[in-house]
């Protein structure tokens, strides 16, 4: 699954792209990966690319992401937009978002003008990265 983020701690914002297939394991380790960064905090606002992805997991996996997503995010009061065009893909976001809205405010847009309306962002706030394979084989 190719990814991509870039942290910028004079904004407070987390960009992350993604693309491909996304399996449990991937997302588990690319959320590690994020929380590992030295600039990561949980108060930072998240904008999520996601455009170009699919989940390759079912309902009864979903709750380990939520673990991992509450262990990373708890306490922060950052909010995450998450950008969505396939609506498979964005009605098991959307499920993920309502399980998670105690430890974390997410919502799911199509619309990138929408999402970084919604975090009071600018659209030079985010530059365009391309995702790269840079998770590892398990």
């Amino acid at each position: 699954m190719p990814h991509v983020f870039q942290i910028n701690p004079d904004k407070c914002l987390i960009h992350d792209t993604y693309a491909g297939d996304m399996t449990v394991d991937e997302i588990k380790y690319v959320l590690m990966e994020i929380s590992m960064h030295k600039d990561f905090d949980p108060d930072f606002d998240a904008f999520t690319d996601m455009l170009d992805c699919n989940f390759m997991f079912g309902p009864e996996e979903q709750d380990e992401i939520v673990e991992l997503f509450e262990s990373v995010y708890s306490g922060g009061s950052g909010r995450s937009a998450v950008l969505i065009n396939n609506q498979t893909v964005a009605a098991k976001a959307k499920s993920h978002a309502d399980i998670v809205k105690p430890v974390r405010n997410m919502r799911v847009f199509d619309k990138r003008e929408d999402a970084l309306r919604w975090l009071g962002r600018k659209a030079n706030d985010i530059s365009k990265q391309e995702a790269k394979e840079s998770y590892p084989c398990l």
